[in-house]
């Protein structure tokens, strides 16, 4: 046998080690924030809060349906912005603003970003039945703490890295790259802690974004309602104001 064909072997059973690794760690995840039948238990869920950015705070409320149903919603004086996606059609935004009502989609990069943030589960619950691929990365000490890290991709976001902690076996980072108009890639990361109940599922409570290490924003829940009732056609994109310019976007940059 060629050491070239021995190398190629070896190669194959180390990412085929990587897999059993990666599936290993997510078993352990699934069962340590409530396990199967508790996630499958919990379909939809509302959840408000605050969200501190630029120095101020925005009051927010957020619906979320399985399996990627979304609307939120957050406020400031006078303004009031909605956005949401429906599983199917593009996702849109509403903005309320001084008693004027504009509504659109939103641009391909925002609506990509969206759909991926949309998937109600859990992402190494139930990977592989819903198209992810697992595989396990080096262990990373940050701070003087060790992460277990998964590498996780799939056909139709861009892939990511989650962080586990090795003692609780919760997410406590997510880390994607993102490619800036100038060509640069920046990663984005979210951080998530203050993790408690909800429907016999642990989930975190603050909720902190990074870009490029530098922090964005962070999110404070006060409460997240589990299988709340839904309004029907909430996710659904509002009725265009009869003066609105149907080719208007209040998103758009000038």
């Amino acid at each position: 046998m060629s050491f070239r064909w021995l190398l190629l072997g070896l190669l194959l059973v180390s990412h085929g080690f990587a897999d059993q690794q990666a599936d290993r760690i997510a078993a352990i995840h699934v069962a340590a924030i409530g396990g199967d039948e508790a996630l499958k238990a919990l379909t939809s869920l509302r959840a408000t809060g605050d969200i501190q950015i630029a120095g101020q705070t925005i009051a927010m409320t957020m619906v979320a349906q399985a399996p990627n149903h979304v609307w939120v919603e957050t406020r400031t004086p006078g303004l009031i912005s909605t956005q949401g996606y429906n599983g199917k059609d593009a996702p849109w935004q509403c903005v309320d603003h001084a008693q004027t009502k504009t509504v659109s989609t939103m641009d391909s990069l925002a609506a990509n970003e969206f759909i991926a943030d949309a998937d109600f589960y859990d992402p190494l619950y139930e990977a592989a039945q819903r198209g992810y691929t697992l595989k396990a990365m080096e262990s990373l000490t940050v701070g003087g703490k060790t992460y277990l890290r998964i590498h996780v991709s799939n056909a139709n976001s861009t892939p990511f890295e989650l962080w586990l902690d090795p003692d609780t076996y919760l997410i406590v980072r997510q880390v994607r790259m993102r490619l800036l108009p100038d060509g640069r890639e920046v990663p984005i990361e979210t951080r998530f802690s203050d993790f408690r109940p909800v429907g016999g599922v642990l989930m975190a409570f603050t909720i902190s974004t990074y870009a490029d290490h530098r922090k964005l924003h962070e999110t404070d829940l006060a409460s997240i309602a589990p299988n709340p009732p839904i309004e029907p056609g909430l996710f659904d994109i509002p009725s265009q104001p009869a003066n609105q310019d149907k080719n208007s976007n209040p998103f758009a940059l000038h």
